[in-house]
């Protein structure tokens, strides 16, 4: 199994949900703790030199496991872009979202986006804000069990739980590590 990091630029907005920030530090410090590759988090890919990132990765021995926003998509509420953008161009089939409901969408509207505007083939839950599980098991009362109630049953939601790897194939199906 081979293990990345999540890093962004200095200049990255306070909520990109990032571990580490400055891409060329952060290569190197995620070498240093034993990581095989970063995610980069960028908003465009303009944000990076490809040579020197291409340099950077060459010295750490490193590789790029992912490239994404780095945000928590629509951590400032619901917005068209979710349908426009996330659906209607990039046609997302795997959605990662934000249900905490502080400087984020709550369980009820993260799940109407996901039924009414994005309609992903899978869908994770994230940032609820609270412990979601206990024992491997959704936590009754909690953000998540809401968001799993209200997301259609037609879109399987997938808990992510501490210290397990979620793997998914090209087609948003879970092939590893999901409840």
């Amino acid at each position: 199994m081979k293990l990345s990091v999540a890093v962004a630029e200095t200049n990255a907005l306070p909520s990109a949900f990032v571990v580490f920030r400055g891409i060329e530090t952060s290569i190197s410090k995620a070498a240093s703790m034993g990581y095989d590759g970063v995610e980069l988090a960028l908003k465009c890919a303009g944000e990076v030199d490809r040579k020197l990132l291409s340099q950077w990765l060459a010295q750490s021995d490193m590789e790029v496991s992912c490239i994404s926003t780095g945000q928590v998509f629509a951590d400032t509420g619901l917005m068209s872009d979710m349908k426009i953008v996330v659906r209607g161009y990039y046609k997302a089939e795997l959605a990662i979202m934000a249900i905490g409901d502080i400087y984020t969408m709550g369980p009820e509207e993260a799940a109407w986006a996901v039924n009414e505007l994005i309609k992903p083939k899978a869908v994770i839950p994230t940032h609820a804000n609270e412990v979601s599980t206990e024992g491997g098991k959704v936590k009754p009362g909690s953000k998540a069990e809401k968001f799993m109630k209200l997301v259609a049953k037609s879109i399987p939601v997938h808990l992510p739980l501490s210290g397990v790897t979620m793997e998914f194939d090209g087609d948003a199906k879970c092939v590893s590590g999901c409840n």
